[in-house]
């Protein structure tokens, strides 16, 4: 949408004097652009919400997330940004302490939170992150982070160099051996944090390929599922390519750790 355009569509919402005209009744889901945010403001039934920008979407200005669904008309959902409908709630930020201090309260029957980021990491620490979600989102049952590697846990991926040093596959077994028991330790890490501050938490995601799954009520418990990242080595005839399928080859995709 062109901004002029929704400079026009949001001024509407603005200017209305009966809080009821723009209500949204019988939405359950929207996905929207952080510009059109606001407009989980006036659906009552919301229970799944994603904001997220495309690429060619440009924002000059980084509003918190609190800021964006702020409604605009004072008298809506009693002039306070909460939803006690929505479960699922998806978005891309910078997840600092404040920001995810101020959001909590806005969702207290979260059950699925994803939480994007174009940074490197999030601005708060893991631990910061796990106490303020298991403190004000009681339900939370499935959590999406980044991959460990972008969660400032202490595991970097492999240099390029320490790579090409290896003059051998089977010295560079040795090199993925070591980088992925690594990056495992990283994220039992995080795997442990959430488990042990989000009583009801069941999943736990970094990335889109390995999930920490609770394994029973009782004991610290949790049985790792993880895919290997899909590798097409015959179109993609490139030493690199091949470096990276003997990478994956290591991975151990389920395994039970406490």
């Amino acid at each position: 949408m062109m901004k002029r355009n929704l400079d026009v569509f949001t001024s509407a919402f603005e200017e209305i004097e009966d809080s009821q005209t723009f209500l949204l009744p019988g939405i359950d889901t929207l996905v929207v652009t952080s510009a059109a945010a606001f407009l989980a403001s006036h659906c009552p039934d919301l229970k799944h919400l994603v904001v997220e920008d495309g690429p060619s979407c440009m924002i000059e200005t980084y509003f918190d997330v609190s800021t964006r669904l702020l409604p605009l008309h004072p008298r809506l959902v009693n002039s306070q940004c909460v939803y006690t409908r929505l479960t699922h709630f998806d978005t891309t930020a910078n997840w600092s302490a404040a920001e995810i201090a101020a959001l909590v309260p806005c969702f207290p029957s979260l059950q699925h939170l994803h939480m994007r980021s174009d940074a490197f990491c999030y601005r708060a620490s893991i631990a910061t992150i796990m106490q303020l979600l298991g403190e004000g989102l009681r339900d939370l049952k499935t959590l999406r982070l980044n991959k460990v590697g972008n969660l400032d846990m202490g595991f970097r991926a492999v240099w390029k160099r320490s790579i090409t040093a290896c003059s051998t596959e089977s010295q560079r077994r040795v090199l993925w051996l070591q980088n992925e028991a690594h990056r495992v330790d990283a994220e039992n890490d995080v795997a442990r944090l959430a488990f042990t501050s989000i009583e009801r938490l069941k999943e736990c995601w970094l990335g889109d390929k390995r999930v920490a799954r609770r394994s029973g009520h009782n004991d610290l418990r949790w049985i790792w599922e993880r895919k290997r990242e899909d590798i097409d080595v015959c179109t993609n005839q490139s030493e690199w390519a091949n470096f990276r399928a003997e990478k994956e080859a290591v991975v151990v995709c389920s395994e039970v750790c406490s």
